[in-house]
């Protein structure tokens, strides 16, 4: 089943790059997939099919003819409740930082300037409050993962965060994810780790053949019999850490579309809900991080889970219960 939709440039999107106000527009879209409808003739620019780089005018008319499963995608925009009203994705905020919540589906920061990300839709609401600051992301989250993100409003609050989470200390960050199997009580696994450039799966590997030290510490905060609820600290911050250590010792995280059951995420999109991995950067908790951030000392801020995660695991108890 196929679908139309268009988008009319707006005076200040004059001279976008093409892929650039695409991106813009079609949140739900990687920059791949729209490169490749670019290059199949599925986008027209005033009716003519037009390079990635071409510049937008005001008044340009970009009309876009999608099918299958990228018509449903682009019908998807998990950014657009965040949009209308970023405020109810604050988890904190003060003259020197904001937390946010970040849904699954949104980049904290992309590539592209212009692209739509939490940072874009976070400095529009700052803006819709007649703030100016600078403000940037101190560390980022998977595009599938949701949670806790700190922004910095200022260059001494942005250097301070920075430094304390490159030496793990002063700032403790930690996740939930849903794994497969039961668990131990906790355990740490220390594993080091290494990106294949051709595939970008991460994976186990000796140091002597590139592999870098990574560290990883969980606890076991519910069991459900086929899956495991933990709490996982980062010692280190490899990408893909937490998935690939998990499938490391045998317990992939649940809905993982890389490292997971991947048989198993159409039946779990269908019975919870559930869209991509289950793992989501639950808390953020400070220490001592010095001025001018010395006032969170001792606060820890929680991000609430995605409401499909929440549901799911409130099913999740209630099957587990006596009687069931």
């Amino acid at each position: 089943m196929g679908m139309g939709i268009g988008f009319v440039a707006k005076k200040e999107e004059s001279g976008l790059p093409l892929l650039s106000f695409l991106a813009s527009h079609l949140p739900s879209l990687t920059l791949e997939e729209i490169r490749l409808s670019l290059n199949r003739g599925r986008i027209l620019l005033n009716g003519d099919v037009s390079s990635e780089r071409e510049p937008v005018r005001e008044g340009d008319a970009v009309v876009c003819s999608f099918e299958g499963t990228l018509a449903e995608k682009a019908q998807k925009d998990p950014g657009l409740a965040l949009r209308e009203s970023f405020s109810s994705f604050l988890v904190y905020e003060d003259g020197n930082v904001l937390i946010a919540n970040k849904p699954k589906g949104v980049l904290v920061q992309r590539l592209l300037e212009h692209g739509p990300s939490l940072l874009s839709w976070a400095q529009d609401y700052l803006k819709s409050k007649g703030e100016d600051v600078s403000l940037s992301p101190a560390h980022r989250l998977d595009r599938a993962t949701s949670g806790c993100v700190i922004f910095g409003k200022n260059g001494a609050s942005l250097s301070v965060i920075g430094k304390a989470l490159m030496k793990r200390q002063g700032i403790k960050k930690a996740y939930w994810a849903l794994v497969y199997g039961k668990t131990d009580e906790g355990g740490l696994i220390e594993e080091p780790l290494k990106k294949d450039p051709k595939t970008g799966v991460v994976a186990p590997c000796p140091i002597a053949d590139g592999g870098k030290p990574s560290s990883t510490e969980y606890r076991t905060l519910e069991s459900f019999g086929w899956c495991s609820l933990l709490e996982v600290v980062l010692r280190s911050g490899r990408t893909h850490q937490i998935r690939a250590h998990m499938l490391s010792i045998g317990h992939p995280l649940v809905g993982d579309q890389k490292y997971g059951k991947t048989e198993n995420n159409v039946s779990l999109a269908g019975e919870f809900g559930l869209e991509g991995q289950f793992l989501h950067a639950r808390s953020v908790s400070f220490g001592r991080i010095g001025e001018p951030l010395n006032y969170l000392d001792g606060k820890t801020f929680l991000a609430p889970l995605p409401d499909a995660e929440e549901k799911m695991l409130e099913r999740l108890r209630a099957s587990m219960r006596p009687g069931r």
